[in-house]
């Protein structure tokens, strides 16, 4: 019996050693001291947590974004990340690329390579602070940095476009934890380092340019004159510039056809064809005047007065759309300045084009270039007639005509494998890459030989 009540007495003893153990250790308001050995554990475990490793560590970057001039606009083609720190080949690695495009989505593109390179993204060898990830692109999609603003019917460079640049899944490496702010910090477009912008001001508005000029010679050079589409005006020559890839007047190919011309690129501060500056018809209703000749004129006499290595007996003048209307409204206000004329898909109805007009166009050398299925501006009411009276005067006029505006690189098809298709107004694509031909008679040698000497 004693030893019964030794060991209840003992168990109560114990039970509350332990109660009290759980009590000093289940505090309420936090005040209760740790034991020491815990608070090592706590330490210990918090520091193992952070150590850093070469692929927790976040390494900050930025880049430059590349852009070239396409037949349906400007497009980004490179990305020019400037890392924190050099790397060497054995650090590249993988990277995906998704664009933000004009319309704020989100669209993949496809990665074609990746290299060190220098600051411009001229591919290096061994080590760099740059890497250059070059993209693929493709007609009206991919690349396009333009976005057309219908509140004023133009293009403008849109203000979402970005890049967000991420390592691959999976890479391992220095650059596997690359963190790159998706804003450029820059935009690159070489296509325009050849060309000189300016403006010209008169009483009521200011008209700005892009003026590309040959090297030197003892030999006066003639000045093509390119008037830009509706889409393409405003106050920011640049996009006058890309949107057609006007660009292309300055390149080998054109240029050697002329042996070296200067190149006027004039950008309409509103609407070629509106008879009143601002009027808020977009030059859609037109009455055969137009509130920029004057100004225009005094552009190009400027130009003209301005670059003694100009030939005043070779100014050809040509434009695209609204760009063609004004190109015959200068036609036929400045006949003698211009030695040819060739407008192209041109927004000019054959119903304004009276027999003075006519005249007119019967005595300067003059070629139309025009798509037969165009929409935008049928031919019907507009080039296409006018060129019928004048083949009823004996005029002889050359004209290049195609049934579809199609990709003439080669590059780009459609998923039957056949050349891309571009909108059937875009006849322009043709006048700059070279194909415009009556007979064997091509559009720039016609050009070139002609003179008002």
């Amino acid at each position: 019996m004693k030893i019964i009540h030794r060991f209840i007495c003992l168990f109560v003893w114990v039970l509350f050693v332990l109660c009290s153990a759980c009590s000093l250790n289940s505090d309420p308001v936090g005040t209760t001291a740790i034991p020491e050995t815990t608070t090592v554990i706590a330490e210990t475990s918090a520091s193992a947590s952070v150590t850093p490793t070469e692929t927790d560590i976040q390494y900050p970057a930025t880049y430059r974004m590349v852009v070239d001039a396409f037949d349906w606009g400007p497009a980004s083609v490179k990305a020019i990340v400037t890392l924190p720190e050099p790397c060497r080949e054995s650090d590249l690695c993988g990277f995906k690329v998704t664009e933000t495009t004009p319309d704020g989505q989100m669209r993949p593109r496809t990665v074609t390579d990746i290299y060190l390179s220098d600051p411009e993204g001229t591919r290096v060898a061994d080590e760099s602070s740059y890497i250059s990830i070059e993209m693929a692109v493709f007609p009206c999609a991919e690349g396009s940095v333009f976005k057309y603003d219908l509140t004023v019917m133009r293009n403008v460079y849109s203000d979402k476009y970005n890049l967000i640049i991420e390592p691959e899944s999976g890479t391992k490496g220095k650059l596997s934890s690359l963190l790159v702010d998706p804003a450029y910090t820059d935009m690159m477009i070489p296509d325009l380092d050849v060309w000189q912008t300016g403006s010209f001001s008169g009483e009521d508005f200011a008209m700005n340019y892009a003026l590309f000029e040959p090297e030197e010679s003892d030999t006066p050079r003639p000045l093509i004159i390119w008037l830009h589409g509706q889409g393409e005006g405003g106050d920011d020559p640049t996009i006058a510039l890309l949107g057609n890839r006007v660009t292309a007047l300055a390149e080998e190919e054109i240029q050697s056809a002329f042996s070296g011309a200067y190149v006027l690129v004039p950008q309409c501060p509103g609407y070629w064809s509106a008879a009143r500056h601002n009027d808020g018809t977009y030059g859609t209703d037109p009455n055969g005047t137009s509130a920029y000749t004057e100004q225009l004129m005094g552009l190009l006499e400027k130009i003209v007065s301005d670059n003694g290595g100009i030939d005043p007996d070779r100014i050809y003048i040509g434009g695209c759309s609204m760009g063609g209307y004004m190109t015959l409204n200068m036609v036929f206000n400045y006949p003698d300045f211009f030695a040819a004329a060739f407008p192209v898909c041109a927004y000019y109805p054959d119903g304004l084009i009276g027999s003075e007009q006519l005249d007119i166009l019967s005595d300067i050398p003059i070629w139309y270039t025009y798509c037969t299925s165009d929409q935008t501006v049928p031919p019907a009411q507009n080039s296409a007639t006018t060129i019928e009276r004048l083949k009823d005067m004996g005029v002889n006029v050359h004209v290049s005509t195609f049934e579809k505006v199609l990709d003439t690189t080669g590059r780009y098809m459609d998923y039957n494998g056949d050349p891309f298709e571009y909108y059937d107004h875009w006849a322009w694509v043709y006048v700059f890459n070279s194909v415009c031909k009556d007979k064997d008679l091509t559009l720039w040698e016609y050009l070139e030989s002609q003179s008002n000497r």
